[in-house]
C-alpha cells in the first residue's frame, strides 16, 4: 500500500544511513617539515640502508628506459650479510605524493642507484616523511662448478666441474663506480654447457656498457 509503515520506517533508516555515511570522513593524515626524514635511513631493521634520496635527469632502467628529469632516486645499500632478493619501498612526501622504488639482486655490503618506478620526479623542497618497505634476503648458492670473467658488457663462463651442465641463469647488473646503476637485474640463460668448455654472453640491455655478474643459478628452475 502506499502508506506501508514497514517500507516507511525502512526508507527512513536507509536515509539516515546514507546521511551518516555522508558525514562520516576518512581522517586525512597531515605532515609537517618537522616530520622530514633524514639520511641515511635505515629500513628491514638495519638490514637495508637508504643512503641518500635525490633528483637525477637521464635515463631511467626502472620505467622502460623513459627519458626523465629531475626524477625521483635513491641510493640504497644492503647492509646486511645476505643477498638481497627484491626489496619494494615506498615513499611519501610533504604534499601527500607517493612514489614506489623496486631493487633486485643486491649483493650484501653493495650499494645501487634506484628509480622511482612510476618515473615521478622529486623537488628538494618536497621532503619524504614516510618510508616502509617489503624485502627478502637469501644466501647465494655457491657457483664454484664455473670461472667467470667479465669484459665490458661480455661475460665469459667455462664448466670446470667435469660434467655438462644445464639452464645456467646468469644475473647481470650495470656498474656505476664502486655501486651498481637501477634497480633492475639482467638476466639471460645458458641452456646448456658441456663439461670443460666455454659459453659467452653479450649483455647487450646494459645501459652503462659495464657489468658485473652478481648471481648464477643452476638448474633453479
Amino acid at each position: 500500500s502506499e502508506n506501508d509503515p514497514v517500507s516507511d520506517t525502512f526508507e527512513e533508516a536507509e536515509e539516515a544511513k546514507e546521511t551518516e555515511e555522508t558525514e562520516e570522513t576518512v581522517p586525512q593524515v597531515t605532515y609537517s617539515a618537522e616530520d622530514a626524514l633524514v639520511f641515511p635511513f635505515a629500513l628491514e631493521n638495519g638490514k637495508l640502508e637508504i643512503e641518500s634520496l635525490f633528483s637525477f635527469s637521464g635515463v631511467n632502467p626502472d620505467s622502460g628506459n623513459q627519458e626523465s628529469d629531475d626524477l625521483a632516486s635513491i641510493t640504497l645499500k644492503n647492509a646486511s650479510e645476505a643477498y638481497l632478493e627484491q626489496a619494494t619501498i615506498h615513499a611519501t612526501f610533504l604534499d601527500g605524493t607517493e612514489c614506489t622504488f623496486a631493487v633486485t639482486d643486491l649483493p650484501a655490503g653493495k650499494s645501487t642507484m634506484a628509480f622511482a618506478t612510476g618515473n615521478e620526479s622529486f623537488d628538494q623542497d618536497n621532503a619524504c616523511v614516510a618510508l616502509s618497505c617489503e624485502a627478502s634476503f637469501t644466501e647465494l648458492e655457491p657457483w664454484d662448478q664455473l670461472s667467470v670473467s667479465m669484459a665490458g658488457t661480455t661475460v665469459t663462463l667455462q664448466n670446470n666441474s667435469g660434467e655438462d651442465l644445464t639452464n645456467i641463469d646468469v644475473y647481470c647488473r650495470d656498474v656505476f663506480g664502486e655501486s651498481y646503476f637501477g634497480g633492475i637485474t639482467y638476466k639471460h640463460t645458458i641452456s646448456s654447457l658441456p663439461a670443460n668448455q666455454t659459453a659467452t654472453i653479450d649483455v647487450t640491455d646494459s645501459l652503462l656498457g659495464m657489468i658485473e655478474v652478481v648471481r648464477i643459478a643452476i638448474n633453479e628452475s
